[in-house]
């Protein structure tokens, strides 16, 4: 092999090894950063929870009204992220549920109910509401979906998450009882 091809040869191993050490070092933090990332919100100033036109599974008007603190998660069955992101939600939802008293309403955005009844496979979990009005999105000033607020016994909007989160990671019930603590 000529002069000129080893030192190509070495030049292309020298770049692999350095590509196979960022991804390495990459999913070596992606643990840290799914922790560190998944509260990243945007504190909005004072703002209160919108009167939202909502119904459950059997048609029947919904009001979310103040009383208890809770998450409202605008997803939709259309949204790819939202339905990679919805199982961790649903599950943190019913340990909040249980162990904080935090409501967790699952606002679809989809146009009828059969289609998250099918997405489901049938069983529809109770958090799990549906946005009556085709505009909802824009009228309720959800800028991506999927978008997630963190809002007070009081009805104040404490934080609003825009985009996905990793539900599951460690430290997110604690981070979100302190936000909801914070602010009652």
């Amino acid at each position: 092999m000529s002069r000129r091809r080893w030192r190509t040869a070495g030049v292309v191993a020298a770049i692999g090894l350095l590509q196979a050490g960022a991804v390495l070092l990459y999913r070596s933090t992606a643990d840290e950063r799914a922790s560190a990332s998944v509260l990243q919100g945007e504190r909005p100033p004072s703002a209160r929870l919108p009167a939202l036109d909502l119904e459950d599974a059997a048609g029947a008007p919904v009001t979310l009204a103040p009383g208890r603190p809770r998450l409202v998660h605008f997803w939709a069955t259309w949204c790819h992220p939202c339905r990679q992101e919805l199982p961790g939600l649903l599950s943190l939802g019913e340990q909040l549920a249980r162990a904080d008293g935090v409501e967790l309403a699952a606002v679809s955005l989809d146009a009828d109910w059969p289609t998250i009844v099918a997405f489901f496979g049938g069983r529809v979990p109770s958090a799990t509401l549906r946005a009556r009005a085709a505009d909802a999105m824009r009228a309720h000033g959800v800028s991506m979906l999927p978008e997630t607020w963190l809002v007070s016994a009081s009805g104040e909007v404490l934080v609003r998450y825009a985009g996905t989160r990793d539900w599951t990671a460690s430290g997110v019930q604690a981070e979100l009882r302190r936000e909801v603590e914070r602010a009652e």
